[in-house]
């Protein structure tokens, strides 16, 4: 006969993990000390030959009476990760195995469907084919773990497997401080009347400034601070400025797409990005206005059509079944009577004809810029006023007034 059938030492299943883990390590002991008056937990013995029911029960509590997903478990995560930081922040990597044969639309379509307020990060395929993404959220790994093999393809039949493990995230964690200020400065750049955020020029806010912080959307942490103040508090926004902040990846501003549901303008002009990959990461935005002048792409497209395929990019191939395409040029009075020529290349930034034009072109601006902003400017720029021809000049040039460090106007001469 055993201790427990003659009521001997009978105790219950949290003073038996408490006793045994507390052997390890004594900060556990403190981990009960508020529990005291809570019920026990029952353990019900279950056989090896018990049903599917009895052996997820033994494994949830299993899960949490041996500590499963606790700090010191991400501790040691951290430690057998090469060169993490104290700073490094836990993060959940899921895995699609295969899923390039999904495609990544398709994958993202049908877990946004079956799982409330997910919000992917870094989504991209391996060396293997498979699709893999960041999850900062434990509840939605979770569900994400749940519905694994629940989602079928309705061509191949093959049901999708979903894998999830905890690693250090590639961004090390912002300190308090820092998170604080970056969260006043989003507040400060939020507009209640027109629903529109402002995040031009983030680096040069003046709270930044104050307490010497650099920080520049461009670097991962900051941006998804941001997104993360947006998500909180902003999700509903219409309109959103990501000006002027030396933006070339929009890997993690991608995360947008499932934060901002209801954004209708988006400025990203004179930023850094130069390929329109990047835009298809911001597909699926409902966008209908973008303004993207001032990155080096536009150097890449040569006429109006090739900018409105790169803008589809994100704004989608229509809105509410209608396509969007290009519209067809109507004739004008004001056309030239050479449209009947064959087609030519048409210019854009960055375009010549050829290197002849280019090298007149180029000595021109150098020449200019000598006599108006040379060694003797006051008196070399009488010489450009009085060459100035008014009545038969071909073009007129101007130039955006720039702004320097501190946000001043240069003086009008």
């Amino acid at each position: 006969m055993s201790r427990f059938s003659r009521g001997i030492d009978r105790r219950d299943a949290k003073q038996l993990s408490k006793n045994r883990f507390a052997r390890l390590d004594a900060d556990i002991t403190s981990a009960y000390d508020d529990e005291d008056d809570s019920p026990a937990v029952k353990c019900v013995p279950i056989s090896r030959n018990g049903g599917t029911v009895s052996r997820v029960i033994n494994r949830l509590a299993g899960g949490v009476l041996h500590g499963r997903n606790s700090k010191k478990k991400d501790q040691q995560v951290m430690r057998g990760a090469a060169g993490a930081s104290k700073n490094a922040e836990m993060v959940f990597k899921i895995r699609i195995p295969q899923g390039r044969k999904y495609t990544i639309a398709w994958v993202m379509r049908q877990l946004h469907q079956q799982v409330e307020e997910l919000k992917p990060l870094l989504i991209a395929y391996t060396q293997k084919g498979d699709i893999e993404f960041l999850l900062k959220s434990e509840e939605s790994a979770e569900a994400l773990r749940a519905i694994s093999r629940r989602i079928v393809h309705k061509n191949t039949g093959d049901r999708v497997t979903i894998l999830s493990d905890k690693i250090v995230a590639p961004w090390n964690k912002l300190n308090k401080t820092e998170v604080e200020v970056i969260n006043a400065v989003v507040d400060s750049r939020f507009n209640y009347d027109s629903r529109a955020l402002d995040l031009s020029e983030f680096a040069l806010d003046p709270k930044f400034k104050e307490r010497d912080l650099h920080m520049m959307l461009n670097k991962n942490n900051v941006m998804l601070t941001a997104i993360d103040r947006i998500d909180e508090k902003y999700g509903t926004i219409t309109a959103l400025s990501l000006q002027g902040n030396r933006l070339r990846f929009l890997d993690y501003a991608a995360v947008l797409t499932s934060v901002t549901k209801f954004v209708k303008v988006l400025d990203l002009s004179n930023n850094q990005i130069d390929k329109i990959s990047e835009l298809d990461k911001l597909k699926g935005l409902p966008v209908e206005t973008l303004f993207f002048e001032g990155n080096p792409l536009c150097e890449q497209l040569t006429n109006a059509t090739a900018y409105l395929r790169s803008s589809l990019k994100i704004l989608g191939d229509g809105f509410d079944g209608t396509p969007v395409q290009a519209a067809p040029h109507v004739p004008t009075l004001e056309d030239e009577e050479t449209t009947n020529e064959p087609p030519t290349r048409a210019s854009g930034p960055g375009f010549y004809s050829n290197d002849n034009l280019r090298i007149l072109v180029e000595r021109f601006l150098v020449e200019f810029f000598k006599q108006y902003d040379g060694e003797n400017a006051a008196v070399t720029r009488k010489n450009l006023m009085a060459a100035y021809d008014a009545d038969n000049s071909m073009f007129t040039l101007t130039i955006a007034n720039m702004r320097d460090s501190q946000l001043v106007r240069y003086p009008n001469e």
